[in-house]
C-alpha cells in the first residue's frame, strides 16, 4: 500500500488485513486456540521478560521490577486480545498506543520487531504442544498468528514513526523559532566545547530556561536535548524538591556559586546521587546573565563510602569478637565438661531434687547458645575463604524453601518461591549463599504476621544475578542502621546476623539492598554473574 497512512482507518486498516489475508476463518481458529492456550499464556510471558532482563538494551527501559511486573500482565492482556477474533477499530487503537508508549519510553524500533518474533516462534510452537495429532489444524494455527501478529507489528511501526515524525517536526520547528538570544547562548556554550566535558553541563536564562544542555546531562538523565528544552527541568529532575532546587541554582551571583548535593531521577526512574555547583555567568554583550550548573555523578562513589564504613565496622567488630570469642570458649567447654560430670553424678545420687534434671537441662541449653554466639562472633572476626564454583541460583532458593517447610507449616504461614524462568547461573559459593538467604529469610518468617506471606523471587539482570526476599510485616525504620554489628531490635537478638549477610554478599563483590513500608518490605541481593 505504498503512501497509504493508517490514519484513514478503518477503510485502510480493513485493506490491511485483506492485504494479508486475515479471514473470518483465521479469526475463528484463533478464537478456539486461544480457548486451550490461556494457561499457557503467563509462561510465554514469564520466557519473554526473562529473555529482556539478559539484554541490556531492552533492559534500559524497565524502571524497576514493580513496572516489568505491570507489563509482564500487560502482555498477558495483549496475548489474550490477539486470539479474540475479533480485529475491530478498537483492536486498532489499542494497538496504535503500544507504538506510542514505545516512543515515549525511548525503545529502540528494531526491538519492537524482534520481540514481534520471539511472541510468533512462541505461539507457533504453542500450536504444536496443543493439536499433536492434527497438523491440518496446526498448520491453520500457525497461519493465523504469522497474520495477526503481522497486523500488530504494521501498527505499532506506523504508530511508532507518526509519533517520531511529530518530535522531529517540533525539532525543526525548535530550530525555527527559538528566540535569537537562546540559540546565541548555545552556540556560545558548544564553542566553549563544554559538549565534550566529563560533568552534566547545564545552563539557565534569567528567567530559569533551559538554554544548554550537554551531552553528559544527556547520559546521565537518559534524556536527548530535544526532549527537555522545552519542559521545566527542575520538576522533571527533582521531584518534590524542584522548586527549592531552582531556587538555589537561580541565586548564583558572579563570584558566589552554590555548591549542593542533591538526587537526580532518571528517565528510567531511577535514582542518582548529583553534586551540583551553580554560578553565573554573563556572555559579552548580553543584557542577562547566565547561570551554569555543572553535576557530577558521584553514585558509585557514596557507596563505595558506605560500604566502606560498614567493613569499618565490621573490621571493628571483629576485633571485640576475636577477642570475646577467645574469653568465652574456654570457659564454656569448662562449664560442659563439668556438667556432663555433674549430670551423670545426679544420675548415680538418691534424694536428688525433682527440679535437678530440669535445672541442668536449662544451664545446658544456654551454653549452647552461648556458644552458638561465639560462632557468630569468630563469623565476624574471621570470615571463612569463599569456595566459588558455577551454580544455577534456582535449585540454591528452593533448597532454602525446603529446609525451612516444617517451620513455615508450624507457624501458618506461607512461603512461595518465585524461580527465574531461565537458568540463573553465576559464579559464587553456593554454601555461603545459602547461609545470606537462610537469615533473610528467617527474618522475613519472624516478621510476618499470622497468615502472613514471604516471596523469595528470583531473576537476572546483564550483569547480576538478584534476590528478593519480600515480607508483608509491619516494616521498621527506613534509617536504621540495619547491618551495623550488634544492632537489632529483637529481644533476644545478637545483632549480627544481617552484619554477616553483608559480609558474606560483599565478599563476593555484590551488595544488599532493601526498601520496607508497612505491609512490604524487600530485601534485594544481588550477586555479579562472573566472581
Amino acid at each position: 500500500m505504498p503512501g497509504a497512512s493508517f490514519e484513514e482507518t478503518p477503510a485502510l486498516f480493513d485493506e490491511l488485513k485483506s492485504y494479508l489475508g486475515l479471514t473470518g476463518e483465521d479469526s475463528r481458529v484463533l478464537r478456539e486456540m486461544g480457548a486451550l492456550a490461556k494457561p499457557a499464556l503467563p509462561a510465554v510471558a514469564d520466557e519473554f521478560y526473562a529473555i529482556i532482563r539478559v539484554h541490556p538494551g531492552a533492559f534500559a527501559v524497565l524502571k524497576d521490577e514493580a513496572q516489568a511486573r505491570r507489563l509482564h500482565a500487560t502482555l498477558q492482556v495483549w496475548l489474550g486480545e490477539l486470539f479474540s477474533g475479533n480485529y475491530d477499530r478498537e483492536y486498532y487503537a489499542r494497538r496504535c498506543r503500544i507504538g506510542q508508549a514505545h516512543v515515549r519510553v525511548g525503545l529502540a524500533q528494531h526491538y519492537m520487531v524482534t520481540a514481534m518474533g520471539r511472541i510468533r516462534t512462541s505461539l507457533q510452537a504453542l500450536a504444536g504442544k496443543l493439536f499433536p495429532d492434527d497438523p491440518v489444524k496446526e498448520a491453520a494455527c500457525r497461519v493465523a498468528i504469522a497474520r495477526v501478529c503481522d497486523i500488530d507489528l504494521a501498527i505499532m511501526l506506523d504508530s511508532y514513526r507518526r509519533d517520531l515524525a511529530v518530535r522531529l517536526e517540533r525539532i525543526q520547528q525548535l530550530e525555527k523559532d527559538a528566540l535569537e538570544l537562546r540559540l546565541t547562548e548555545r552556540k556560545r556554550f558548544l564553542d566553549e566545547a563544554l559538549q565534550v566535558a566529563d560533568v552534566a553541563v547545564l545552563g539557565f536564562d534569567a528567567r530559569g530556561r533551559l538554554v544548554f544542555f550537554n551531552r553528559k546531562a544527556e547520559a546521565l538523565t537518559g534524556y536527548a536535548n530535544d526532549e527537555v528544552v522545552d519542559i521545566d527541568p527542575f520538576e522533571r529532575f527533582f521531584g518534590d524538591r524542584y522548586e527549592a532546587v531552582r531556587a538555589l541554582f537561580l541565586s548564583a551571583k558572579d563570584g558566589a556559586p552554590v555548591a549542593i548535593e542533591e538526587d537526580l531521577r532518571t528517565r528510567a526512574g531511577r535514582v542518582r546521587r548529583v553534586t551540583w555547583r551553580a554560578a553565573s555567568y554573563r556572555a559579552d554583550g548580553a543584557e542577562a546573565p547566565t547561570v551554569v550548573v555543572v553535576g557530577m555523578d558521584v553514585t558509585e562513589q557514596r557507596d563505595l563510602e558506605r560500604r566502606a564504613r560498614q567493613s569499618e565496622r565490621l573490621a571493628t567488630a571483629g576485633v571485640l569478637a576475636a577477642g570475646l570469642a577467645h574469653e568465652i570458649r574456654n570457659p564454656l567447654n569448662g562449664a560442659s565438661l563439668h556438667l556432663s560430670v555433674l549430670e551423670r553424678a545426679l544420675a548415680r545420687a538418691s534424694n536428688v531434687p525433682s527440679d535437678a534434671p530440669e535445672a541442668v537441662d536449662v544451664v545446658r541449653t544456654e551454653i549452647r547458645r552461648l556458644s552458638s554466639l561465639v560462632t557468630d562472633f569468630l563469623e565476624v572476626a574471621r570470615p571463612r575463604p569463599l569456595s566459588v564454583g558455577e551454580y544455577d541460583l534456582n535449585p540454591v532458593v528452593q533448597s532454602i524453601a525446603t529446609l525451612l517447610a516444617p517451620e513455615v507449616a508450624q507457624r501458618d504461614v506461607a512461603l512461595r518461591v518465585e524461580p527465574c524462568p531461565i537458568p540463573p547461573i553465576g559464579k559464587f559459593d553456593a554454601e555461603r549463599i545459602k547461609q545470606v538467604l537462610l537469615n533473610l529469610v528467617r527474618n522475613a518468617l519472624e516478621a510476618v504476621e499470622e497468615k502472613g506471606e514471604v516471596i523469595i523471587r528470583v531473576r537476572r539482570t546483564p550483569q547480576f544475578l538478584e534476590v528478593d526476599v519480600e515480607d508483608d510485616g509491619p516494616g521498621f525504620q527506613q534509617t536504621a542502621p540495619i547491618f551495623d554489628a550488634f544492632y537489632t531490635t529483637k529481644e533476644r537478638g545478637t545483632g549480627l546476623g544481617l552484619s554477616i549477610v553483608n559480609r558474606i554478599v560483599t565478599d563476593h563483590d555484590g551488595d544488599v539492598r532493601f526498601t520496607t513500608e508497612p505491609g512490604c518490605t524487600v530485601f534485594t541481593v544481588r550477586l555479579p554473574i562472573e566472581a
